[in-house]
């Protein structure tokens, strides 16, 4: 990836070696501070603690279980640090400190080498004063759907007991149903990758004073703010919220009507348990991943991969974005910003290294949309990370197929066909997307979308024979999108 490499943030080091077992970053630098040691996540932890202080929430007592780098003891009155079996050793599960001491209480990567973490999470709440923040990291949990837990702490894991997965936030709200729990993504300064963490109190206007201090913070969980989800409730009503509000806002160019070709197929992937973040090549400023993001579970990873304010390796001059007009749009008009990741570089420059890290962190993608540089080198190359980067039952969008002004985008899509074999073929093609889905899942998506569309009395469609496979080619007035025949039984 094209990144400038900038100096560590916690020691001003400039020097970077290979981390652990050898490894680079998912964007291709080396990640180890050579002055103080820290790894990517150290660095994007001390970016959010720099914040908190600032805001006068980081002081006064604190306790640190596990040494890092990320926190600085001139922070506060007194600083405790406990090391497991080694200094000051203290129990998580039965913390021998008085209730209410810590105004501050450190816990990363840490929870899960505990045997009871419920029990452990308590046990954090219950010397944290109530005023007081808990910050909380573990080890990607964006990696994988659910929490795998082995009730042993498994020696290839080094040592964890379980690793999280997405549904970590309802693991943390259902230890602790009277807090609130807030997230907050954050990038490393240096290799640009980004590190989850959570923040925990007991104080609802300590909670605000969090969201308005952290940029692209969000409510996880909060009784006072959020209410539960029905079982009967609308799965679209996201989508139908980010649709009525945030769309028209956001520069970009996505026809209207596609939502309600994405709901139905997102339906169907529904229906057979296809899940999956989404991710985009080519963001512009957010509207259609923000779109994206809240048609599918807004807890999942939404990954933008633009060249952003890196214009220079925009070589075709198609959209000019910005990452600071992405994040406005993020905080504003996200359905979950904390999910929300960027990777800032030309997307050529992703190799095989990179997607397999992309992949081992975020899992596979059920919606990819392609959108990045139009030549058709671009194409080829991004159309081929994407089958790379998307999940058996997934879908792609190529954007502009279309478009005669871009004629690269058909170019690199029919020399991919012509001259190898994608495993990944149309099967809808119309409102300037080209849609496709890997070989198995192409027959199933196929008939339903053309059941589903023959029966629109303001659809025109034709099936074709495309690159050797039937595709829908249809014609759909512009138009605000109608869900109102879409059926979820999944």
């Amino acid at each position: 990836m094209s990144i400038l490499m900038t100096n560590c943030n916690i020691c001003g080091g400039g020097e970077f070696a290979f981390g652990p077992s050898g490894r680079l970053s998912a964007t291709g630098l080396k990640p180890k501070c050579t002055r103080c040691f820290s790894l990517e996540r150290h660095r994007s932890y001390r970016k959010v603690m720099e914040q908190l202080v600032a805001r006068g929430l980081f002081k006064g007592k604190a306790l640190q279980f596990s040494e890092d780098v990320s926190a600085n003891s001139a922070w506060f009155s007194k600083h405790e640090v406990s090391v497991y079996n080694g200094n000051n050793s203290l129990d998580l599960q039965n913390i021998d400190r008085p209730s209410n001491e810590y105004q501050v209480v450190i816990c990363n990567h840490v929870l899960e080498h505990v045997p009871d973490d419920r029990r452990a999470l308590q046990e954090l709440m219950r010397i944290l004063e109530p005023n007081g923040i808990l910050f909380l990291a573990v080890p990607d949990p964006v990696r994988r759907m659910k929490t795998t837990d082995w009730g042993y702490p498994k020696e290839s894991d080094h040592g964890h007991y379980r690793l999280y997965g997405a549904d970590i936030e309802s693991l943390l709200a259902s230890a602790l149903p009277h807090v609130g729990i807030y997230s907050f993504r954050q990038p490393d300064p240096v290799t640009q990758m980004d590190d989850i963490v959570f923040l925990l109190t007991k104080s609802q206007d300590t909670g605000s004073k969090i969201l308005d201090t952290l940029q692209l913070a969000s409510t996880i969980q909060l009784p006072e703010r959020r209410k539960p989800m029905s079982s009967g409730a609308n799965p679209l009503a996201p989508l139908e919220q980010y649709i009525s509000t945030g769309f028209d806002s956001i520069e970009g160019w996505v026809d209207k009507g596609l939502w309600e070709i994405l709901a139905f197929l997102h339906s169907q992937q529904r229906s057979i348990n296809v899940s999956g973040g989404v991710c985009e090549i080519g963001v512009h400023h957010g509207r259609f991943l923000f779109g994206l993001q809240a048609l599918k579970d807004p807890g999942l990873p939404a990954l933008a991969i633009d060249v952003f304010d890196a214009q220079e390796f925009n070589i075709d001059q198609s959209g000019m974005g910005s990452k600071a007009k992405f994040i406005e749009n993020a905080k504003q008009y996200s359905v979950r910003p904390a999910s929300v990741s960027t990777i800032e570089g030309d997307s050529l420059m992703l190799r095989g290294a990179d997607v397999a890290n992309i992949r081992e962190k975020y899992g596979r993608f059920s919606i990819f949309s392609v959108d990045g540089g139009h030549t058709a080198d671009h194409v080829i190359h991004d159309f081929k990370v994407a089958m790379e980067l998307t999940s058996p039952g997934g879908i792609i969008l190529i954007d502009d197929y279309n478009n005669p002004w871009w004629p690269g985008v058909q170019e690199g899509i029919a020399k991919l066909f012509n001259n190898d074999a994608p495993t990944f073929v149309p099967i809808f093609c119309g409102m300037n997307k080209l849609i496709v889905t890997d070989i198995g899942h192409h027959q199933r998506y196929f008939e339903a979308l053309n059941a589903y569309l023959a029966s629109s009395p303001a659809a025109r469609t034709k099936v074709n024979d495309r690159y050797g496979w039937k595709s829908i080619t249809a014609q759909i007035p512009q138009r605000a999108p109608d869900f109102s025949r879409i059926r979820f039984n999944g």
